[in-house]
């Protein structure tokens, strides 16, 4: 399928760096295997991914405390906004990303390895994609968006629904009408919006999706 056009191949995860094994880079120049989506997700899953969606295959984070942004400023209800300390089968959008991005687990420490070869020596996350296991200083995820929150703040737009921020595409969804890192990114496109945004950023777009400024 992803042969289908030079445009959507263009834009997919195989020539991003979320292509572990063929990307820029690649990452894991050792894997013995040729499958790019096996890094995230599988079709059948082990039982000791306790069925975590989306149908996932990457070992999680066990990072019991990320924290989360405060602000005086900041009107959204940040008390259940904490995603650490869960396990496969109850964690976050956000908190899988983690599973990489705060340098804890290997990238390719995974539930069920490829049929047609192995991943590689272990290699965790270094430099800027390392987010570390701290997002007291990033902007807040994993929080309620809805219209009551907007009215509160006084400088948000309301989201059209619990699905999405806007009816503008390219969307930017929510989950479950809550904020994720997959609201603003989108991991499987790095090529239309550097890095893996949803929209652009030009004139500070993407934060005005959202903002009202």
């Amino acid at each position: 399928m992803l042969l289908i056009t030079g445009v959507a191949y263009g834009g997919s995860v195989v020539n991003s760096k979320h292509n572990m094994i063929g990307g820029p880079g690649p990452y894991i120049p050792d894997a013995d295997t040729d499958q790019v989506c096996v890094f995230c997700h599988t079709p059948h899953q082990t039982a000791d991914a306790t069925a975590q969606d989306p149908l996932w295959n990457k070992q999680v984070t066990q990072t019991a405390t990320f924290g989360v942004y405060a602000s005086p400023t900041l009107d959204a209800d940040m008390s259940n906004a904490e995603i650490g300390g869960k396990g496969a089968g109850s964690q976050s959008v956000s908190a899988l990303c983690m599973g990489c991005h705060d340098g804890t687990v290997a990238v390719n420490s995974l539930y069920r390895t490829p049929s047609d070869g192995g991943v590689g020596v272990a290699k965790k996350l270094t430099g800027y994609a390392n987010l570390g296991t701290s997002l007291s200083d990033d902007h807040p995820i994993n929080f309620t968006y809805d219209a009551t929150l907007a009215t509160k703040d006084g400088g948000l737009k309301p989201p059209v629904s619990d699905k999405r921020v806007d009816n503008v595409e390219p969307y930017l969804p929510l989950f479950e009408g809550t904020l994720q890192c997959a609201s603003c990114h989108n991991v499987h496109d790095n090529d239309t919006y550097k890095p893996f945004l949803r929209s652009s950023i030009n004139g500070s777009a993407l934060c005005l999706r959202c903002h009202e400024k």
